[in-house]
Order: structure tokens, then sequence, then C-alpha cells
């Protein structure tokens, strides 16, 4: 059986992303100048780990650049769900968990605690966990529900789906045949 996520892992190899504001990779160099740590938290899960660096380095988003380091690479975090999540090269791989207690769980072990964390999102769940996981723990925490593409998923989400759902069936046929 074919599972959506191998799927997406294909289609998001194939396609050439961009960030939704130009100016985000000249700011978050300007913030590792400024000595400031920058992790990109993601919902994808480790298999996508290529493909979303590829991205971030196709559009000059250089994380490695003053991230923490330390262990931990592949693990299962001690909160949320138990599925594997990857850390590397400031990119965080949360496979679709609570994200504020996955930051939390990422800077336990890595020994970090920092003064102020600053969290940017586009989902409004995402920007409630954060508050909900450091709102109260000492740390000054700014969150931010980034809303610009709002009204564009608003509008997919309302249209037609039956074009996608045939491109969908069509696209599984040929992976079955390909892959079985």
């Amino acid at each position: 059986m074919i599972k959506f996520y191998e799927i997406e892992n294909v289609l998001f190899s194939m396609a050439n992303m961009h960030p939704p504001e130009a100016f985000v990779p000249m700011e978050v160099y300007k913030l590792q100048l400024l000595g400031l740590p920058v992790i990109a938290l993601t919902s994808r899960g480790p298999q996508m780990r290529s493909t979303t660096e590829r991205v971030l380095m196709n559009n000059k988003i250089h994380l490695d650049y003053n991230t923490p380091s330390g262990f931990p690479g592949l693990y299962v975090p001690q909160y949320g769900k138990q599925r594997q999540v990857s850390f590397q090269r400031g990119v965080y791989m949360t496979a679709g968990q609570h994200k504020g207690l996955m930051l939390k769980d990422l800077l336990e072990r890595l020994g970090q605690r920092y003064k102020a964390i600053i969290f940017v999102d586009d989902l409004t769940k995402h920007t409630d966990h954060m508050q909900e996981t450091f709102g109260f723990m000492g740390s000054d925490l700014s969150v931010y529900r980034y809303g610009k593409m709002d009204k564009r998923i608003e509008k997919f989400l309302a249209s037609d789906k039956s074009r996608v759902i045939n491109q969908w069936q069509q696209l599984k046929m040929v992976w079955d045949r390909i892959f079985r």
C-alpha cells in the first residue's frame, strides 16, 4: 500500500519551492550575523530532509551557520507521539508533532536555554503550542502567526478538487506500476 508521504516526498523533490516573502533569506542571514541562532522547525518528517535542505539551499537560506550543535541527529523525543525526528544543520524535522514540545525536547538535549525565543508559523495550532510550552518557562517568548498565504489556502480549500483528485489517482496508478 502506497503511503501519501512517499508520494509527497517525490512531488516535493520535483517542485521548485520558494519563500513566501523575497526578503526571508536576507533577514535570516542578518539574524545570524548578529550571532543569533536560527532554527527551521518543520512538521515534515526526517524522510524529507534532503528535499528540504535542497530547497533551502536553492533559496540561499543557510541554517548551519550559528546554530546549536551537539548530539541530536535522528532520534525519538521524550515528549510527543514517539515518532522519529531529526535535527541537523539547523533544520529540525518534527514529523507532524507538537512543535512546542519538540523544541523543548531539542533544547534540553542540546543543553541550551535562551533568554528569548521568536517563533513564526503559518498555523495557529503551532503558535498556540509554542505559547503553551514556553509561555511560562522563564523565556521571553514572541510568537507570530504568518498569514500571507491564508487567502490562497482558503481559495484552494473552497475550490473543486475533482481535477486534483483525478491527477492524484493517475499518479498513484503510475507509482503502483513502477514500484510494486
